[in-house]
């Protein structure tokens, strides 16, 4: 498992979400003969600094990310625009620093998302992304992304929506395209779920026909047995797909400026 490198994972600073200690997940990952590893908390990079000290302590190269909270209408959800619940209007993006910039890119956006756009959520929206894009580097992430509800054909179930018009993701997943042209890749996951098998081949036919980079992770929420990625899981998202899956490869990020 050397040359796999996983580019999704929370730690505990992923509120209500993720139970991985940062010490415990650097060394998961030593143990399983990783040479990088990414860190992607919700909406939040409280834990880049310890993991990154940590990753340094056990000889880990530290990939400096967040899964960011993405909507496709700021005001859509609010109490002031009643406009779709808000877990309808929200969506999950992972987002990596390829090198400082990235990352001080990537704490900007941290930052609009908790002091500007927060409801419920630390949200970003493409304006933001665009403004904020160099260094920067996405994938399509989980069921809850923005690409599974504009590929997968999903309208809000809102009453207040008009169920006539056109799906809101789809254009925002297009600007995204356009955005980080270059800079994406289409990331299938290891879940043994029908949603996530129908997913996992809409996202390689995308991949394919888009020309973009595969991927293959498992969203680790928890450091063990069960909860970290395992080789053979692997080997069934690959069947599951057919198709030749890449790992993104850990020269392509340059870990920034020293956070000791």
């Amino acid at each position: 498992m050397s040359k796999f490198v996983n580019l999704h994972n929370h730690s505990n600073f992923s509120f209500l979400d993720g139970m991985s200690r940062i010490d415990e997940m650097v060394l998961r990952a030593k143990e399983l003969g990783q040479t990088a590893l990414a860190l992607t908390d919700h909406g939040v990079m409280t834990g880049i600094v310890p993991f990154y000290k940590s990753c340094k302590k056990f000889g880990i190269k530290p990939i400096l990310g967040m899964e960011a909270y993405f909507t496709w209408d700021l005001k859509a959800g609010t109490p002031d625009h009643a406009k779709g619940k808000n877990n309808e209007v929200n969506s999950h993006l992972i987002i990596l620093a390829k090198n400082e910039t990235g990352y001080r890119n990537l704490m900007k956006l941290a930052s609009i998302g908790s002091v500007d756009n927060f409801y419920h959520r630390a949200r970003v929206n493409t304006e933001n992304l665009d403004k904020y894009r160099e260094g920067l580097f996405i994938t399509t992430a989980c069921l809850v992304s923005p690409f599974r509800k504009a590929w997968m054909k999903e309208k809000p179930k809102d009453e207040q929506f008009d169920i006539e018009k056109k799906n809101p993701w789809i254009e925002p997943v297009e600007r995204l395209f356009e955005i980080f042209e270059g800079n994406i890749a289409a990331e299938v996951q290891t879940y043994e779920h029908q949603d996530q098998y129908d997913y996992n081949k809409i996202i390689r036919e995308e991949a394919k026909k888009r020309n973009i980079d595969l991927i293959v992770m498992g969203t680790v929420a928890r450091t063990g047995i069960a909860g970290f990625f395992i080789g053979n899981t692997a080997e069934n998202v690959l069947n599951q797909v057919d198709c030749s899956v890449l790992t993104v490869k850990p020269d392509e990020f340059v870990t920034p400026v020293n956070l000791d």
